[in-house]
């Protein structure tokens, strides 16, 4: 009631009158709500994982810029794919300089719903892409 009694008659004019403050809960339409995820005929849906990958051993070295070079054979040939942004996330290539060489593996999703190209220590760069999305899977 004081908050009723308080309420200027500018603002009662502009807001059309006090509002009564209620502590009745407002009814939720029946027809818009959710199915129940426990639903027997509904089962829930995954979001990515299942993950498995080809791992493809090699060599990266850091190259100036930031960026890897990867070295390693795949499918019985020698491949060397420049370009590879260094992956800051990646623990083991921020103890890398420029020059230096590491072993790595290049990572090619066969299943689920993963990143499809990585490096060990880096990015997938256009020459790596170019090669997971050539290969026969």
């Amino acid at each position: 009631m004081k908050k009723q009694a308080l309420c200027l008659s500018v603002v009662a004019i502009l807001c059309g009158g006090c509002a009564r403050e209620t502590n009745e809960a407002r009814a939720i339409p029946t027809d818009t709500a959710r199915p129940s995820a426990s639903a027997p005929d509904e089962q829930p849906h995954a979001v990515g994982g299942g993950c498995a990958y080809e791992k493809l051993p090699g060599t990266c070295a850091v190259q100036p810029g930031s960026m890897v070079t990867y070295e390693g054979t795949i499918d019985g040939k020698a491949v060397k794919l420049e370009g590879n942004p260094i992956d800051a996330n990646a623990g083991a290539s921020r103890a890398l300089e420029v020059g230096a060489k590491a072993p790595c593996t290049l990572d090619f999703a066969v299943a689920g719903a993963c990143t499809p190209c990585m490096l060990s220590i880096a990015e997938c760069g256009p020459a790596a892409w170019d090669l997971f999305r050539s290969r026969k899977r």
